[in-house]
């Protein structure tokens, strides 16, 4: 999954973020009590018995999350409060693509979820006169996870250390240092991936060429293997998606201009870095550099 860039604000305790607009203490935005540690409904795959007691037991799935926001407006003098109602109203509109939202709680660090307001709530009575309405956002989130801020590791190419015993005997076999090949014992540059959420966590990973361009690379998380066959030539990145399983060309810094290139994976073994555990992630290519931005996820 491409994760959500970390908020626009730097939050306090008790404060929210949604599309850019900060709420809540030392804004005209304020926050009664709210219902972000609530769990989605759960999909149960469980299966009756239909002649005994109990069912048998199938996996469990969040649904999609769905929370509401109450929110004070308030501000004085009355053009404080006219340009905070009009902020929230700006951002508040159905749209297709989820934008983020991020809260910060006392000794947490700040988690978000990226959602689509799905109601707003805006009443107009005699109070909006003296600068206060008491408004309130319905939101959902299509995927239920939260996330920490991500963090991103950029790693330089290594070359896979070949294991093996040496024996004269077989260098015209084996090559010139005359080892028994058996295989790739470990990664000559490497970085370890931490997932301290309750959820997989996947990488995602962007891989820049050296200026002569590159051909073909292998990225490995814990051993599960990707392997990208295709050229990627200077001014280019390819990006993958270990949540979707894909692989994209872009322009360097334009996700705009992503083409799909999943069929030049010739190697697909996607591996997630499992809830409150890590794994190490290598580069295994002629030259340039892998970007893997992780973060902690919680359902």
């Amino acid at each position: 999954m491409a994760y959500l860039t970390g908020p626009v604000n730097t939050l306090t305790d008790f404060q929210v973020e949604y599309a850019g607009l900060l709420m809540g203490p030392n804004t005209p935005f304020g926050l009664p009590p709210h219902q972000l540690l609530d769990m989605a409904t759960v999909k149960k795959m469980d299966t009756a018995r239909i002649g005994r007691d109990g069912s048998w037991s199938g996996p469990h799935y969040a649904d999609f999350l769905a929370f509401t926001l109450d929110i004070e407006v308030y501000g004085s003098p009355q053009t404080v409060f006219d340009a905070a109602a009009a902020a929230l109203e700006a951002v508040m509109f159905p749209q297709l693509t989820p934008m983020p939202f991020w809260y910060k709680l006392p000794n947490r660090p700040p988690r978000g979820i990226g959602v689509r307001p799905t109601k707003r709530h805006l009443p107009v009575d005699i109070t909006w006169e003296r600068g206060l309405s008491i408004a309130s956002a319905e939101f959902e989130a299509p995927d239920p996870r939260w996330q920490s801020v991500p963090r991103t590791v950029t790693i330089a190419a290594g070359t896979a250390q070949r294991g093996g015993l040496v024996f004269p005997l077989f260098k015209r076999l084996s090559g010139a240092n005359g080892k028994l090949d058996f295989g790739s014992t470990g990664a000559s540059s490497s970085q370890t991936l931490t997932n301290a959420g309750n959820s997989d966590a996947w990488p995602y990973v962007t891989v820049t060429p050296p200026a002569a361009g590159l051909s073909g690379f292998s990225i490995t998380v814990a051993g599960h293997t990707v392997t990208y066959s295709g050229t990627v030539g200077n001014g280019q990145q390819v990006v993958l998606d270990a949540f979707a399983g894909t692989a994209g060309l872009i322009n360097a810094g334009d996700p705009t201009s992503l083409a799909d290139r999943t069929y030049l994976l010739t190697a697909r073994d996607w591996a997630p870095i499992p809830a409150r555990s890590s794994a190490v992630l290598a580069f295994y290519a002629a030259g340039g550099t892998a970007a893997a931005t992780i973060a902690d996820m919680w359902r």
